[in-house]
């Protein structure tokens, strides 16, 4: 089933994405969503069967936005981290309410119930299509899985990858942060050139971008945009020596 989420907080959005990816694979996250404008325009291009929508957000809250739905073609899961506010969004026409932080037998349980729900009313729902994987395109390009689609991306325009937690943010060149539900080591495992290295466990960094190498204390590096991150200690002598040999000097 075709499943859209909407959450102000970016955590949020990915982390729901993520157990769904991980636990339910009988549903496809077509998009997310930071506020109801944005979920409307989302619902309008890709018809879910499935909205799961939070209740605090900005101007409209979720179970306003929800009472507003007079005839909606899909089920509204509401996701929130209060309590309160479960009586009023089964009055309002929520099929769920799921409490954060959430377990995954718990999503999955609810997933489950939907798809009965679907079943006994004669809906058929979509089939998630294949999982679509970040694609290395060659030596110097990859194509970026993001939150609105992907990019095709030259390895000179990634400044950093950084871990956080089972996501990755990626720096980009034009100062765009893109976030992605795949892991800082698939990144390091899969991108093979000598211009990025691991400094440390939660940073993956273009070596081109290095300004100055700091190995007095903790030990650090600039980059030029002013950014510090730190090196981690056993990381230290190699990359010190994968600096002194790199292409180009």
């Amino acid at each position: 089933m075709n499943a859209i989420i909407v959450d102000d907080e970016i955590h949020g959005r990915e982390n729901l994405k993520i157990l769904l990816e991980k636990h339910c694979p009988s549903v496809s996250v077509k998009g997310l969503a930071s506020n109801v404008f944005e979920a409307n325009k989302l619902i309008g291009l890709h018809k879910p069967d499935v909205v799961f929508l939070d209740v605090v957000m900005g101007l409209i809250d979720g179970i306003s936005y929800l009472q507003s739905l007079k005839e909606k073609d899909f089920q509204v899961i509401i996701v929130s981290a209060h309590k309160d506010y479960v009586m009023q969004a089964m009055q309002s026409g929520a099929f769920g309410y799921l409490l954060k932080p959430m377990l995954a037998k718990t999503l999955q349980e609810q997933v489950k119930s939907l798809e009965l729900f679907f079943e006994n009313h004669g809906r058929k729902v979509s089939k998630p299509a294949a999982k679509q994987e970040e694609t290395f395109l060659g030596e110097n390009k990859i194509a970026i899985t993001h939150s609105n689609g992907y990019i095709i991306a030259d390895y000179n325009d990634i400044v950093r990858f950084e871990a956080q937690g089972n996501y990755s943010r990626i720096y980009m060149t034009d100062g765009n942060v893109l976030v992605t539900s795949k892991t800082l080591k698939r990144y390091n495992d899969q991108i093979k050139t000598n211009h990025f290295f691991r400094i440390h466990k939660s940073h993956f960094v273009n070596v081109s971008f290095i300004k100055e190498v700091i190995n007095k204390g903790n030990g650090h590096v600039v980059l030029k945009d002013g950014t510090e991150l730190p090196i981690a200690v056993l990381k230290r002598p190699q990359f010190n020596k994968f600096m002194k040999n790199k292409p180009g000097d």
